[in-house]
């Protein structure tokens, strides 16, 4: 269990955080705008990430990521001179393209709210451990918790009773 909890702060700190998200999100923007911008086959990326943020962070952050995004790539077709005639020629793929990234919104929503992965996985640890630690306490058997190298990790009150007697 300790190190189980050691194991999953490794993700939780603010720094760590903020470093995956800039991180993924210059990659993948970089990849969408190299690629061709709101025509690129890697567009479902920002869709996926965005998934994916909503679903280990939060939704508030996956919303700002999404308006990153369109800002970034509405910047990258200002600045491209043919946006005009890209709009001209077939605004329905534009059209489709702006519909599905403004889609994946609720999607993310009901994600960050209903299967929110560390919630849960937290509520299930947090449970599993209350009814172990309630089993080690009140047995009146002694208990010594060691690992492989026959450590002493934890010990339970009978023990700390029993032991202390026998001094």
């Amino acid at each position: 269990y300790r190190a189980a909890k050691q194991s999953s702060q490794i993700f939780n700190t603010t720094y760590d955080k903020w470093l995956f998200l800039f991180g993924g999100t210059v990659f993948i923007q970089l990849l969408v705008l190299a690629t061709g911008g709101f025509q690129s086959p890697f567009l479902i990326l920002i869709h996926l990430f965005m998934i994916c943020i909503s679903f280990f962070l939060s939704f508030s952050i996956s919303v700002i990521f999404l308006l990153f995004c369109f800002i970034v790539i509405l910047a990258d077709m200002s600045f491209y001179h043919g946006v005009i005639e890209l709009l001209l020629k077939n605004p329905s793929t534009i059209l489709l393209q702006v519909v599905s990234l403004l889609s994946i919104i609720p999607l993310a929503y009901i994600i960050s709210q209903q299967y929110h992965a560390k919630d849960i996985l937290s509520r299930l640890l947090k449970k599993k451990v209350e009814t172990t630690e309630s089993i080690f306490n009140t047995v009146n058997e002694m208990i010594i918790v060691t690992n492989a190298e026959m450590q002493i990790l934890s010990v339970n009150a009978a023990a700390v009773h029993i032991l202390q007697q026998s001094r």
